[in-house]
């Protein structure tokens, strides 16, 4: 279409400006170049920003230009640069796409014969509103960090990024870049486009990756070894991090979030250990990390004996840390055999993992003893120890210096081992004592304690 001079346009603008998401980095623009033509707002040349739709069709702006995707005296839709200083269209083009055509396009009024072209600019949209699952230990494709390119033009492309990861993670094994129809990770459905080994700064490059004109999600996944724990945050420095082909950033953005929070790894367990002392096993572990660490519950399974495993007690854990944790559990309730115990740590949303095994072995005494109690004098709790090299009845009583009984604290038939009970002496006088002990195989020992007050 070729107009004269004297043909004026008159146009009725209905703007609608709108922001595409808190986190957007500028409105959409496109960048005019390589025309020689001049209006009342000087070259036509430059940046055009997005800043509504006229008649619900597409509209950018630079000083007195306009960009319109028009439907020119009723004679179709196509593409005009106008300018709104002289009323005149500069240049045209017969595109019928409601999407801005980056080339074909011809004079219309122009001081100049070169016709211009036209390339994306695309908008960043950060991650800082996503929220990533925890991760799962000695898995692939866990996600830690997502953001949105909008392109303004059909040619625009990824080409590479820059993403920096801080935190303690550890045994984190690959970092992947992935791109995505919506907003939602999906490792069977979604593209990945490249995986590097974790450092803590990472480059995808040599990747080409159309961006639509409707936005493209590009999510960050690790892969998480056993023993992965700590936590990581992935940002992205600045536009610069970025590069294209066929557009440019659209803005300035600094040290973009990827993610709502810092993602949490999984509970590291450093430690696991077992120890047997008379007829008690001692169960001490340690964390270096947690991450919504609900507890633990404690297992045991009694070797040669067909049962399943048993919970036995239950530690409540430190939701989330950073820093290193210790537990302790007494199992007061073994006798002579060997015992198997494993940990189940749970989460708040009732995931859990089982630690490693460990084994003990309980010991039979080889002959009756009574032991001395400790402390010795004592005020008021005092232990009380002795061994059984089988199963028999046992009575332990405690005696005054008078000889009357003060008190029994055991008169039943116990299995062989070791074991050791806890006397209170708060209801009694200062003074000497005496704890006797017999059995039905006729052992008997007596020992003197002191209450001291």
């Amino acid at each position: 279409m070729t107009m004269s001079n004297s043909k004026i346009v008159f146009l009725l603008f209905h703007i609608i400006i709108f922001v595409i998401g808190i986190n957007l980095f500028g409105q959409a623009k496109v960048v005019v170049a390589g025309s020689d033509g001049t209006g009342t707002s000087g070259t036509m040349n430059g940046t055009y920003t997005y800043y509504g739709d006229s008649n619900s069709r597409p509209a950018y702006s630079f000083g007195n230009y306009r960009l319109l995707y028009s439907n020119y005296a009723g004679m179709g839709l196509e593409w005009e640069i106008y300018d709104t200083g002289s009323s005149q269209n500069k240049y045209y083009n017969s595109s019928t796409s409601s999407t801005v055509p980056t080339s074909g396009w011809a004079t219309d009024v122009v001081n100049g014969s070169t016709a211009p072209t036209i390339s994306s600019t695309t908008i960043f949209t950060d991650g800082s509103s996503y929220v990533p699952p925890n991760g799962i230990p000695n898995t692939n494709n866990n996600p830690i960090g997502r953001f949105l390119l909008t392109a303004s033009t059909t040619n625009a492309a990824l080409t590479s990024v820059a993403v920096n990861l801080s935190g303690s993670p550890a045994n984190v094994t690959n970092v992947k870049l992935w791109s995505s129809t919506d907003n939602s990770f999906n490792a069977l459905a979604d593209n990945q486009l490249k995986s590097v080994s974790f450092s803590s700064s990472v480059t995808f490059s040599s990747i080409s990756s159309s961006i639509s004109t409707s936005g493209t999600y590009y999510f960050l996944t690790v892969d998480l070894s056993s023993s992965a724990s700590g936590s990581v945050t992935a940002t992205i420095s600045n536009e610069n991090s970025f590069s294209f082909t066929g557009n440019s950033m659209n803005g300035t953005f600094t040290s973009a979030l990827l993610s709502s929070a810092t993602v949490p790894l999984p509970v590291e367990l450093t430690s696991f250990t077992a120890q047997q002392s008379g007829n008690m096993v001692t169960l001490n572990w340690a964390t270096a990390t947690e991450v919504k660490n609900y507890g633990f519950q404690v297992e045991r399974k009694k070797e040669k004996v067909e049962s399943e495993w048993e919970e036995i007690g239950f530690l409540q854990g430190n939701g989330n840390s950073n820093s290193p944790k210790s537990y302790s559990f007494v199992d007061k309730t073994v006798s002579a055999g060997r015992y198997s115990y494993r940990l189940k740590q749970i989460d708040f949303d009732g995931q859990f993992e089982y630690s490693p095994v460990v084994d003990v072995q309980v010991d039979v005494p080889s002959v009756f003893a009574l032991k001395q109690n400790y402390p010795n004098p004592f005020n008021p709790n005092t232990i009380i120890g002795y061994q059984l090299p089988s199963a028999s009845h046992v009575a332990l009583k405690i005696y005054d210096i008078l000889g009357n009984e003060v008190a029994v604290l055991v008169n039943g038939l116990q299995a062989a081992g070791d074991y050791e009970l806890l006397f209170n002496g708060e209801k009694l006088n200062s003074g000497i004592y005496f704890y006797k002990l017999q059995t039905s195989d006729g052992f008997t020992a007596t020992k003197k304690l002191m209450l001291v007050k």
